[in-house]
């Protein structure tokens, strides 16, 4: 293959990918979750506990209160407060920021768990697709 053809089958695959990838995060059509978005302008931070142990490492508990409002599934359109806690030391607990999208989960009409949308639940089989084509262009 011609180094310009090569070139060219790289930019159109790069493209087509960054138009997936906005489609994936933007459009809640194709989650197979519920999604929300964070409403909050700023998100309100309140220390709920500081501990330090017998090695002198220090750890703390935090609080933060979230609006939620739904852009897909069931509750579509409705807005609910949660309460995330969460500890910046922890990898099992995160810190959410102003806007975010999460996705969400639900018992008897309450939200019982939200997670990073960085991994949609649909889009690491766009992610496939585009790494599988990038190493056929290459390889």
């Amino acid at each position: 293959m011609k180094k310009n053809a090569k070139i060219w089958l790289s930019l159109a695959v790069l493209f087509v990918g960054i138009f997936f990838t906005l489609i994936t995060y933007f459009s809640t059509a194709f989650a197979s979750k519920p999604i929300a978005v964070i409403t909050d302008g700023q998100i309100k931070d309140t220390l709920v506990d500081k501990t330090k142990d017998n090695y002198e490492n220090k750890d703390e508990v935090r609080q933060q209160n979230l609006h939620l409002k739904i852009l897909s599934g069931k509750y579509k359109g409705k807005t609910f407060l949660v309460t995330n806690t969460y500890s910046p030391s922890q990898a099992v607990s995160q810190k959410y920021r102003p806007h975010q999208r999460v996705i969400v989960s639900f018992i008897k009409g309450k939200i019982i768990r939200i997670n990073n949308s960085s991994f949609y639940g649909d889009s690491h089989l766009l992610d496939e697709i585009y790494t599988r084509i990038i190493q056929g262009i290459y390889i």
